[in-house]
């Protein structure tokens, strides 16, 4: 791991750890992954030595009373505007590596200014003339005022398989 991204996770850790709201937020997030991981397993299992019984209607209420309302929506919010881009990306006729690319762009990088009225064409259009992958963060960079680093976008595509 080099210096540099030892000291970002440094400063992710201790910003997470001292803003009890992010914390609590975090938290959160890494619970319901957790849930949406363990349950599946549990069930498969219980299924297999026909033991348990697991009754899903209590179950989902019980993580939907601990999921606040807020949460919920911004989850909602996030769904529609993945769906949004990626039937614009569909109607515009861009294979699934570059669908890929927006998504991954959309939820690490790009996720707080997504909800401006122009932002999914601004996105669409930093994929015109199919751009490598430094071609494409600098376009990225120039239509949204963002810092990306070309180097790491690469490599996060590269871990999931693109």
């Amino acid at each position: 791991m080099t210096a540099t991204v030892a000291a970002a996770l440094k400063k992710i850790a201790v910003a997470l750890l001292t803003n009890p709201k992010v914390l609590k937020t975090v938290v959160g997030i890494i619970f319901g992954i957790i849930v949406m991981i363990v349950m599946p397993i549990a069930a498969f299992f219980a299924v297999l030595s026909g033991d348990i019984e697991i009754d899903t209607d209590e179950f989902y209420e019980m993580v939907m009373e601990r999921i606040d309302e807020d949460k919920l929506d911004k989850i909602d919010d996030m769904n529609d505007i993945l769906n949004a881009l990626d039937d614009a990306m569909d109607d515009a006729h861009f294979d699934d590596e570059m669908i890929d690319e927006a998504r991954l762009l959309l939820i690490v990088f790009l996720s707080d200014i997504a909800d401006d009225e122009d932002f999914i064409d601004d996105l669409i259009s930093c994929f015109e003339d199919d751009p490598d992958y430094e071609e494409l963060i600098e376009n990225v960079n120039d239509t949204f005022g963002t810092d990306i680093d070309p180097d790491e976008f690469e490599r996060m595509m590269e871990r999931l398989g693109a």
